[in-house]
């Protein structure tokens, strides 16, 4: 199913996933029916988030535009209290420059298909926490979805304990996993070890 999905999200008719584009508006719809089927709860009875993305935020010349995060979570044994812990991964990618397609399988269908396996992995094995899962959108011009997703108050921010971010997930044939962040968070280390 993963893989259905990262081909799907990639493939030449979403035309790359640009922010505020039909191939855009497109795969938010694939993400939205996998939200609904697996049942995630919302916030402020919506999955969709939308936001501003303002000329000069991007490309000075754009016209205001409209992006959108797609939100849903898990509950945990004590729903809305305690520790919760938010899983992302942007949906969008380049889009079309000079006539080619930037399908994007690995940036970032691939983290975008892991969010929607490890939220399907939590519908059917509850978490200790409530966990948290953000399809944000606008990343690839200056991570605007995801410092809208923090600024809106959706969640409250003073609950997250950790923050897990998909981007270019990928398989590897020697067994081995790469997790960066630790430099900056060094106390995680005997977590990732």
């Amino acid at each position: 199913a993963m893989l259905n999905l990262a081909e799907t999200l990639s493939s030449d008719a979403l035309e790359g996933r640009a922010a505020a584009t039909a191939g855009n508006e497109a795969a938010r719809g694939f993400i939205l029916k996998r939200f609904e089927t697996l049942h995630l709860r919302q916030f402020r009875d919506t999955y969709q988030h939308p936001f501003a993305i303002l000329p000069g935020e991007d490309d000075p010349d754009a016209p205001p535009r409209t992006g959108v995060n797609i939100v849903g979570w898990v509950a945990g044994k004590t729903p809305g209290e305690g520790p919760a812990i938010i899983v992302t991964a942007h949906y969008d990618h380049l889009g079309i420059k000079d006539g080619e397609i930037y399908n994007g399988a690995d940036d970032n269908a691939s983290g975008t298909a892991a969010l929607i396996a490890v939220a399907e992995y939590f519908t059917h094995h509850a978490p200790e926490h409530d966990v948290i899962f953000a399809a944000v959108d606008a990343e690839e011009i200056g991570h605007l979805g995801s410092k809208d997703f923090v600024r809106a108050g959706i969640v409250d921010m003073d609950r997250v304990a950790l923050n897990i971010n998909f981007d270019m997930v990928s398989r590897s044939a020697a067994g081995e996993l790469y997790v960066a962040g630790t430099s900056h968070y060094p106390q995680l280390l005997p977590l990732v070890e």
